[in-house]
Formats: C-alpha cells, sequence, structure tokens
C-alpha cells in the first residue's frame, strides 16, 4: 500500500510539472517569450492578436480605424487594438497631429499646423488671430487672418524715408509710408513709438482707397499745423493709437470718408463731416466743450466710448439730418450742454451723462434736442445737479424711454438717484442702484466691454454692474 501512495504522489508530481500552455498568453519576440520563460514563440490561436503577452480578440482594422476607434485616448489602430498615437501612427484624421505627451490626436500643437484663415494654435485648436503681436506680419486682419507681410507697410521711430517701406526696413514718416501703398498693400504697422507729425490721407497722398493702421499704442501728434489727422475720399480703420491734438483740430472727416477707430486716446475735438465709428475711445478736451462736432449729413456711431471735457456738438443747419447712433458711452465734466442734438436723428442708449450741464440761462441743462430731429434716448442715465424746473436735464422734443434723469423731474422718467460710486469721478454703479437689473434687453457688453448682463435683466447707463 505505502509503495501504491508512493507512485500516485510522483505521478501528481510529474503531471504538475508538465507545461499546459495558456492560450490566453503570447510572445512575439525570442526576448519577450524569455521573459516568459518560453523557448518557442507562442501565437495566438486563429482570429485574436497579441497584445501585452495576451491575447485578444481584434477591436480595429487599418482600412476602418477612422470609425473603430472612437476613444480620444486612443484614436488609432495598432495591430488589431486602439492605442495611443505616437511617432510611428499616425493620426488616423489627415486634419489632426498627434500630441505625443499623452497620445491624443488634435487640430494643432504649434502655430504652423493651423491653416491661413485661422493661424493660431490656442489649447491644441486652431483660432484666428485676435492681435497684430500673434503675426509674424505684426497686423491681425479683421477675419481673423494674419496678414502676409507683402501686403503691409513699415514704419519706425528709428526708420529712413527710402525704398518700399516692407518689413525689413521700414520707414520714418507715415506720409512717405502712404506712397508707397496700394489696394494690394492697405495695411500700414507703426511701430511702437512718438510720431510728431500729421497724417493726412486721401486719394492725393496714397492709391490705396482702404487703409488699415496698426497702432502698437504708438503716439501720433501733428506739432506744426492744421489737423492731425485728415481723411478725404477714403475709407481708413485705425486701431491701438493714441491721437494728440494739432494746431487745428485733431481728426477731421470729410464728407467722402469713412473712419473707424478702436481702442484710441484722443486729445481734442473731432469734426465729422463723412462718417466716424468709434469702438473703446477715450476723447478728453482741455480747451474746449466739444469732443465731437457733427455737420449736416454726417455720421456717428459710438459704442463703448468715454467723453471727458467736451460733448457731442450739431452744428448741422439744413439736411440732410446728422445721424448719431450711440451706445454704452459716458460724457462727463462737460461745462456746457453734453449733447447738443439739433436736428440730429437717431438714438442714445445704455449711455451715462453726469457731472456736466450749461450753467444758467433756461432751456435744456444737459441734453438738447429738436423738432428738425428725432432721437431716441432709451435705457440712459442723465444726473445732473444743478438743473431746474426751467433749466431742466434734458428737453421735452427727445423721446424718452426706460431711463433714469434728474435730479430735477423730466416727465417719462425715473427720478432717482443712480448711486454712482463717485458722482464726479467714477460712474460704475453701487449695487444698490436703481439702474441695477432694470430693463429686458440691451447690448451684449458694456462700455468697458464687460459681458451684459450680469444679473437677470440689463443695468442702465453705460455701465453693467459687476455681481
Amino acid at each position: 500500500m505505502q509503495k501504491l501512495v508512493g507512485g500516485l504522489v510522483l505521478a501528481l508530481i510529474s503531471v504538475a510539472g508538465c507545461a499546459v500552455r495558456n492560450p490566453a498568453v503570447c510572445c512575439e519576440t525570442a526576448d519577450d517569450c524569455k521573459n516568459l520563460e518560453s523557448m518557442d514563440i507562442v501565437t495566438c490561436p486563429s482570429g485574436h492578436v497579441c497584445r501585452v503577452n495576451t491575447c485578444v480578440i481584434p477591436s480595429c482594422t487599418t482600412a476602418t480605424e477612422v470609425t473603430d476607434c472612437t476613444d480620444p485616448m486612443a484614436p488609432t489602430c495598432d495591430q488589431g487594438v486602439c492605442a495611443g498615437c505616437d511617432a510611428t501612427r499616425a493620426c488616423p484624421d489627415v486634419a489632426q497631429v498627434c500630441k505625443v505627451d499623452n497620445g491624443t490626436c488634435v487640430a494643432c500643437v504649434m502655430n504652423a499646423d493651423c491653416e491661413a484663415a485661422a493661424p493660431i494654435c490656442d489649447s491644441n485648436s486652431c483660432r484666428g488671430c485676435r492681435v497684430d503681436a500673434e503675426c509674424d506680419s505684426e497686423a491681425c486682419g479683421d477675419d481673423g487672418a494674419c496678414v502676409p507681410t507683402a501686403g503691409v507697410a513699415y514704419i519706425d521711430p528709428g526708420g529712413v524715408d527710402t525704398g518700399t517701406c516692407d518689413h525689413d526696413h521700414a520707414c520714418a514718416t507715415p506720409g512717405f509710408a502712404l506712397a508707397t501703398m496700394s489696394d494690394s498693400r492697405q495695411h500700414l504697422v507703426i511701430h511702437h513709438g512718438t510720431y510728431p507729425f500729421g497724417l493726412a490721407v486721401s486719394p492725393a497722398t496714397t492709391s490705396a482707397t482702404k487703409l488699415v493702421v496698426h497702432g502698437n499704442d504708438s503716439t501720433i501728434g501733428n506739432t506744426s499745423n492744421n489737423e492731425t489727422l485728415r481723411i478725404n475720399g477714403i475709407q481708413m480703420t485705425a486701431r491701438n493709437v493714441t491721437i494728440l491734438e494739432g494746431q487745428d483740430d485733431t481728426i477731421n472727416v470729410v464728407a467722402s470718408a469713412t473712419l473707424v477707430l478702436e481702442h484710441v486716446n484722443i486729445s481734442g475735438t473731432s469734426d465729422v463731416a463723412g462718417k466716424l465709428t468709434l469702438r473703446d475711445a477715450r476723447i478728453s478736451t482741455l480747451l474746449t466743450s466739444t469732443a465731437i462736432s457733427m455737420s449736416a449729413g454726417s455720421t456717428v456711431v459710438i459704442d463703448g466710448a468715454v467723453l471727458t471735457g467736451g460733448g457731442i456738438l450739431s452744428t448741422a443747419t439744413g439736411t440732410p439730418n446728422p445721424t448719431l447712433n450711440a451706445s454704452n458711452l459716458i460724457i462727463s465734466g462737460v461745462d456746457d450742454l453734453a449733447m447738443n442734438l439739433s436736428g440730429v436723428v437717431g438714438f442714445v442708449r445704455f449711455t451715462t451723462i453726469a457731472n456736466s450741464g450749461k450753467v444758467g440761462g433756461t432751456g435744456a441743462f444737459a441734453v438738447k434736442c429738436s423738432t428738425s430731429g428725432n432721437v431716441v434716448i432709451q435705457s440712459t442715465i442723465i444726473w445732473t445737479p444743478g438743473s431746474s424746473v426751467a433749466h431742466p436735464p434734458i428737453d421735452t422734443p427727445c423721446v424718452i424711454h426706460d431711463s433714469i434723469i434728474g435730479p430735477t423731474t423730466v416727465a417719462g422718467s425715473l427720478n432717482a438717484d443712480p448711486m454712482f460710486v463717485d458722482p464726479n469721478l467714477d460712474f460704475h454703479l453701487m449695487m444698490a442702484s436703481p439702474a441695477h437689473d432694470a430693463v429686458d434687453q440691451g447690448p451684449a457688453t458694456d462700455f468697458e466691454g464687460d459681458v451684459r448682463p450680469k444679473g437677470v435683466r440689463f443695468d442702465i447707463g453705460a455701465d453693467e454692474f459687476r455681481e
């Protein structure tokens, strides 16, 4: 009996020592098999592939990997199994590139991966340029594409007025650069600095019918004569520039001209007979109470501006009527009418007029309309201490909707202190302001570009209170 038991034990040991291959385990190279203590390459059964020493059923094929591999963390097909991309496994979508640090396929990892229409790689997505500094040409187009250097003229404080004012040989003065420009070269880049010159833009000074000036926070000021900026017979956009007052007015927009100013600071008066558009503008005047003078047939469009010391004056005595469309505007510190809108048509909405007024006399104290015009005052604050019944903040020809006007009562408006942070200097609203959450509709932003509304409704005036 003892002999029989011993033989059974030896048999069991012998069976246990026989290697029975696990069909789920595989190795593909000699070194890989050696790690598994196998002497031979162990392949997978039919219909399986070997991945990390495990036999698995294929989950993708290279012919259909675009649809087979849906996990963004494993977007490529590697021998039948979805895996991350790398230097050898390209992204299945030819419009994408591999982000090798995590094996995902993305639209871009650098600007060079993006198309010209959306040239900036931002968080692995391509987008249009937003500022000039994002472009090698130093000029971002309105369409979000970087302007080619061939389409740009350059000036620099250390430049020389010779040649064609190209990217590598900037000129010194705007006037010289204008003469090199045309409809195939409409952009002017002004390198940061101070330029004591005026800029007269007309068919006599350039063959370009449209111009875009990229200011780089430079300062232009005509110290000799006439206006600093005169636009005649042409369309022009200028941004990121400070324009100082010349011997005459600062800006003159002739009847046939169109001027758009964005992110600008202006000192002095702008005379407008053509069309002027202001976005994110700051205008201050010291020697005059007029920041913008409108003549017959002119158009002024404002979306975000602060006027200090000077207001808007219509000098129109006939037709066609001047047109004013103003939103997100603040006017303060004017020792006269903040708005003299004689003969003007249009609207003034989400505007704040404060610390201004024409002292003495009768009639409108801060805002004057006329029966020859038609101006709608909407969702606006006009708060002018010093007014009286005989000298009201605004006169009756203006059409008033959803506005706060006072402290002298004006029919059709709310007479309640708007509660500015500082009634003389800071016209942001306090939380308890009656202007807060007061109207149902309004513009997308306020005068500083803050998103509207912050609360459940829109705030009256130029400022949207920050909740």
